[in-house]
C-alpha cells in the first residue's frame, strides 16, 4: 500500500466517525478519487487477510477491531520522537521477522517475536503466515514444533537470499 493510502487508512482508524467530505478536504481529493483510494485500501486489506472497511448509511466508517489493533497507537508521540519505541510498517515488520529467522541459530518462540517487534501475538501469527508463504515461494519452509518454536529449514539458501533482495 502506498504512503497516501496508508495515511488515509490511519486517519479512518484513528477517527472512524470521520465523513468522506472531511477526508476529501484533509487530503485534497475529489469524491471520486477518495472512493478509488478506499477501493485500493480494501483490496490491500483483503489481500492481507483483514476485513474490508465498510460505510454506514450516515457515511461513517466501520473499522474492525483487527484493523484497529493493527494501527493502534499505544506509544506517545514523545516516545516515538525519542526513539525509545519504534512502530514498524507491516512490510518492514515482516522483513525484520525474516531477518530474525535467518540470523538466529536457536529456534525462537512466539513470545520472542512479539516482544522484539512490539506487537501482539496475533499480529505475529498473521505476519508469520505471510512470511511462510513468501519463503515457500523461494524453496524455504517454516516449521512449528509442539512448543510453538519456529525453525527455518533451508533447502536452497543461497538462491533464496539472492532472490529475496
Amino acid at each position: 500500500m502506498n504512503g497516501d493510502n496508508q495515511q488515509i487508512l490511519r486517519e479512518i482508524v484513528l477517527n472512524p466517525t470521520i465523513h468522506g467530505k472531511e477526508l476529501e478536504s484533509i487530503f485534497g481529493l475529489s469524491r471520486r478519487q477518495l472512493g478509488y483510494r478506499i477501493q485500493k485500501i480494501n483490496l490491500w486489506l483483503e489481500q492481507e487477510g483483514y476485513p474490508k472497511l465498510e460505510r454506514t448509511s450516515q457515511g461513517n466508517f466501520i473499522v474492525s477491531s483487527e484493523i484497529m489493533t493493527l494501527f493502534k497507537r499505544d506509544v506517545s508521540e514523545q516516545q516515538m520522537l525519542n526513539g525509545n519505541n519504534v512502530i514498524f510498517s507491516i512490510e518492514t515488520r515482516r522483513y525484520y521477522l525474516m531477518l530474525m529467522l535467518f540470523s538466529k541459530e536457536n529456534a525462537m518462540s512466539l513470545n520472542h517475536f512479539s516482544i522484539d517487534l512490539q506487537v501482539s501475538k496475533n499480529t505475529v501469527i498473521h505476519d508469520i503466515n505471510h512470511v511462510k508463504e513468501q519463503l515457500e515461494n523461494h524453496g524455504l519452509s517454516l516449521k512449528y514444533s509442539r512448543n510453538m518454536v519456529m525453525k527455518l529449514l533451508v533447502m536452497n539458501l543461497k538462491f533464496a537470499v539472492s532472490s529475496l533482495s
